[in-house]
């Protein structure tokens, strides 16, 4: 059975180990990413990390490479990344890791990856034709269309985070995504709130009158980005990942929420749910093209 280093690069870990030919991780680690160092410090983490995934006892047939940022995946360059990846953009992955290591490469958007690993094995097996996006410190999308990953004519496709600018750098991740949660909680709550993601839900699912009420407030805002998608691209189905799609009271608010947002017709018809891949799902992607052309 073929297997092969899959690597993960999101702004705070690196995600990596090996994927077979099956789309099962059949290892897992994972690093401090310290992208603030610089792309030529990471990159050198990168290369060490493969380094020490071909000296394991599997052979490895290929590099999958799922990373923060937009990506020009035919060449294998970062086409743009934020600050916090200072010097990324322009960086080609592809290149450095062929030439380093002699195995073909593939290098994908973080998000895309991860829409391509629920095609795969996770929620939207099966399915043809979905929306992917991802709930974290920003926010990302994918879309998947009669079984392929649409790019875009320059590989911005999806990019869902810059939705609905309403002042300056203030765009829709800023507002809807966990990061925006929690400036909600410490605008609203100040000192006495809690402070980090798994505290605020620990209050929201104790039923914290406070907490519930900046909830839905953030629900609300997640939905307005929700229902643009779902009248740009009618995909049937979203499938939500990041780790708070774990909470149950999470998808249960949007299935509340959204049908407050447009026509009935728009929504009935339109499924969400919870991604299935976890924290393996960006590995899991990276590595998909190599089975699946």
């Amino acid at each position: 059975m073929k297997k092969f280093a899959a690597l993960d690069i999101g702004g705070t870990f690196i995600k990596y180990g090996t994927v077979s030919e099956t789309g099962e991780a059949t290892s897992r680690f994972e690093t401090p990413t310290e992208a603030h160092k610089g792309a030529a410090s990471l990159m050198d983490k990168i290369c060490e990390i493969i380094d020490s995934l071909l000296k394991s006892k599997d052979e490895i047939s290929g590099i999958g490479i799922s990373t923060a940022g937009i990506v020009d995946s035919t060449s294998g360059t970062i086409v743009y990344a934020n600050y916090n990846f200072p010097g990324y953009t322009g960086v080609n992955i592809r290149q450095r890791l062929e030439k380093n290591f002699k195995l073909p490469v593939l290098v994908n958007n973080d998000v895309n990856s991860a829409a391509l690993a629920e095609l795969w094995v996770g929620a939207a097996r099966g399915i043809n034709t979905f929306f992917c996006m991802t709930v974290g410190t920003s926010i990302g999308g994918a879309i998947i269309i009669d079984g392929k990953l649409f790019r875009g004519s320059n590989f911005m496709a999806a990019e869902v985070g810059y939705f609905n600018k309403k002042s300056r750098g203030e765009y829709y991740e800023k507002r809807a995504s966990m990061k925006g949660l929690i400036n909600m909680v410490k605008k609203e709550l100040g000192e006495a709130g809690a402070i980090d993601g798994v505290s605020i839900f620990n209050n929201i699912n104790a039923g914290e009158a406070a907490y519930n009420k900046i909830f839905m407030s953030w629900i609300e805002e997640l939905c307005t980005g929700i229902a643009n998608i779902i009248c740009m691209f009618d995909p049937g189905l979203i499938v939500i990942g990041g780790g708070v799609s774990k909470q149950k009271i999470f998808i249960d608010a949007i299935k509340k929420k959204l049908p407050d947002t447009l026509p009935k017709v728009f929504i009935e018809k339109t499924t969400i749910c919870a991604a299935g891949c976890g924290n393996n799902a960006g590995m899991i992607g990276s590595v998909y093209e190599f089975i699946n052309n």
